[in-house]
C-alpha cells in the first residue's frame, strides 16, 4: 500500500493471514493510492483469505487507485498462472481500480532451496520493481517479464526433464 496522504512514499504491508482486525484492511485501502497485492497460487487459484478480502472490498471500492498483482507458484512454468491472471484483470475492473499489471512468477518454491547468491538477481529485480511502484513510476513491463521467468518449457527442456525423471534425478525434493 502506498499512502497519498503523506508527502513522501510510505510503504506499508498487510499480512492477511495474521491480521486479526479485518476492518483495518478496508481502512488502509481507503487511504492508499497505490496497491500491490502479492499472493501464492493455492489449489490452482487465489487463497481463500484473499478472496474474502476482495469480497469485503466490494464493487467499485478502488476507483482511482492503482492496483498491481504479484502471483507466484511452485510450478516452474508461469503458464499455470494465466487463468488466475484473467481473473485478476476482471476483478480489478469490478473493483474500479486502475490496473497497473500482473506479474506471474513460476518456480518460487525453488527459491528457498537455492543459495542466496543464486537468487540475488531475482531479488534485486524485485526490489527495483517495488521501488519503481513506490516512486509512482509506471508498471515496468520489461522488468515484470524478467521476474516472470519461464512461461512454458520448450520441447527440448521437456525431453531433458523426462530423461532426468527416468533416472530418478528429479526425486530429490518432491518424492
Amino acid at each position: 500500500i502506498r499512502d497519498s496522504a503523506t508527502s513522501n512514499s510510505q510503504i506499508e504491508t498487510i499480512d492477511l493471514r495474521t491480521t486479526i482486525n479485518k476492518n483495518k484492511w478496508s481502512e488502509k485501502i481507503e487511504n492508499a493510492d497505490s496497491i500491490l497485492i502479492c499472493f501464492p497460487l493455492y489449489a490452482d487459484h487465489v487463497p481463500g483469505v484473499l478472496k474474502e478480502f476482495i469480497e469485503k472490498l466490494g464493487h467499485n471500492s478502488l476507483i482511482a487507485k492503482k492496483l498491481g498483482w504479484f502471483c507466484h507458484c511452485g510450478f516452474p512454468e508461469s503458464i499455470h498462472l494465466e487463468v488466475v491472471e484473467r481473473y485478476l484483470i476482471k476483478t480489478s475492473g469490478r473493483l474500479g481500480a486502475d490496473l497497473t499489471g500482473v506479474i506471474k512468477k513460476g518456480g518460487s518454491e525453488g527459491l528457498r532451496l537455492m543459495p542466496d547468491k543464486m537468487n540475488k538477481k531475482f531479488f534485486n529485480d524485485l526490489y527495483l520493481f517495488g521501488n519503481d511502484l513506490a516512486d509512482e513510476n509506471p508498471f515496468d513491463k520489461k522488468r515484470a517479464e524478467k521476474l516472470t521467468r519461464i512461461r512454458k518449457y520448450s520441447a527440448v527442456s521437456i525431453i531433458l526433464m523426462h530423461t532426468l525423471n527416468f533416472f530418478g534425478l528429479t526425486n530429490f525434493y518432491w518424492n
